[in-house]
């Protein structure tokens, strides 16, 4: 696909700093012969875009490679190798002989509903009009993106998107939260889908990097971040058509107050690294001072803050340990998965107490929620001085 730009290239773990033609300077940089300055590397970047022309350099060296080959909407780039007969060449490429050219992207153009909306249609409306798309890190449009893209993505048609809900995912990931020495935007997605990858595992490496959740009910895709909101629902004795059942508690296997992330790091080119972990005192209390330590995967993450705030949202939600089976009548129609009700039942202690629905099906008395205890709290980014530096 089109590309916004591609910047730095690497050469096995050289690195070339925007280079844009040939190579003026550093390791691949020019050698002398005769007191004129010859190039040994040359790289051309194409990004994909629709008025793209074919590589010159390709057309002239290879009978089969012609004008026709623009590679239209397929970012490339093209690098030229020279070994000269200085002897500075011939110990360049005695000493380098590189396997892994590798480059660094600003990924693709992508629809924003917002911009939609702000111009006055509904979200959802003009998903393929230019003045619409552009290039974004924003987690919740890049999962839209990717759910109706038809080249490489699920071709699921616009129309069944919750664009709404779309919006409001994507608000909440460009919330500026403070960090020790500025501010960050609270989720980004930066990482790469591979091709050869199902889909699951593409759609949940991009909601890793906002802690969110895909959701299909009512015939539409639900994309949420990892924020609180509100319930939507109430629901009391009376929407009960059998008896509660309640778990006070998850299974010693499943408790956690401890997180390591792994997370692609721009500052050690571009590795998978660790970065310091979370650990919330009042959760490690809770656990009568043992640790338990989960160690979750962030691809698409890029900064150690924002893994630490993801890892102590994580924690934080991990709290919220009570599960309730909810027998309802048909009045819990209007419920969905993902849907947050507050219940009251008196006998239970419950006034107005928070849940998330997590299931739902068909009884023969009626519908089967899954209910699974959450607070707003659960949910707030950590203060500034919370982050380990």
């Amino acid at each position: 696909h089109e590309v916004e730009a591609i910047t730095d290239v690497w050469l096995d773990d050289e690195v070339i700093t925007n280079p844009s033609g040939e190579v003026t300077s550093g390791t691949f940089g020019p050698v002398s012969v005769f007191g004129i300055n010859v190039p040994q590397v040359s790289i051309y970047k194409y990004l994909g875009t629709a008025d793209q022309v074919a590589d010159s350099t390709l057309v002239s060296k290879f009978a089969d490679y012609t004008a026709n080959n623009r590679g239209r909407g397929i970012a490339y780039i093209h690098t030229v190798f020279t070994l000269l007969e200085a002897n500075a060449s011939q110990e360049l490429w005695g000493k380098y002989s590189p396997n892994n050219i590798r480059a660094l992207v600003k990924g693709r153009k992508i629809y924003d509903p917002r911009l939609d909306v702000a111009a006055g249609n509904t979200a959802g409306e003009n998903p393929t009009n230019a003045s619409y798309i552009a290039y974004s890190d924003n987690p919740a449009l890049c999962v839209a993106d990717y759910l109706t893209n038809t080249q490489f993505g699920m071709g699921v048609v616009t129309t069944k998107v919750d664009w709404a809900e779309v919006i409001i995912a994507a608000d909440a990931c460009d919330v500026s939260v403070a960090v020790p020495g500025g501010t960050e935007k609270r989720f980004t997605a930066n990482g790469v889908l591979f091709g050869t990858d199902p889909h699951m595992t593409s759609i949940n490496k991009l909601l890793s990097s906002m802690n969110g959740s895909l959701i299909y009910s009512g015939g539409e895709y639900i994309i949420a971040a990892g924020i609180y909101q509100a319930p939507t629902h109430v629901l009391t004795e009376d929407d009960l058509a059998g008896p509660v059942t309640v778990k006070t508690s998850v299974e010693r296997a499943d408790r956690f107050n401890t997180v390591k992330s792994i997370i692609i790091d721009p500052a050690q080119n571009n590795k998978s690294v660790e970065v310091p972990r979370v650990q919330l005192t009042a959760a490690l209390n809770r656990d009568n001072g043992e640790t338990f330590e989960r160690e979750i995967n962030l691809p698409f993450t890029n900064t150690s803050y924002m893994a630490q705030r993801i890892a102590n949202k994580l924690i934080q939600m991990s709290d919220q340990q009570k599960l309730l089976t909810f027998p309802a009548n048909l009045s819990a129609m209007a419920i969905t998965v993902g849907d947050r009700v507050e219940v009251t039942i008196a006998e239970l202690g419950f006034a107005t107490k928070v849940f998330r629905c997590m299931g739902w099906s068909f009884t023969e008395s009626g519908i089967s929620l899954t209910l699974a205890e959450d607070d707003a709290s659960s949910y707030a980014d950590p203060a500034e001085a919370e982050y380990s530096t």
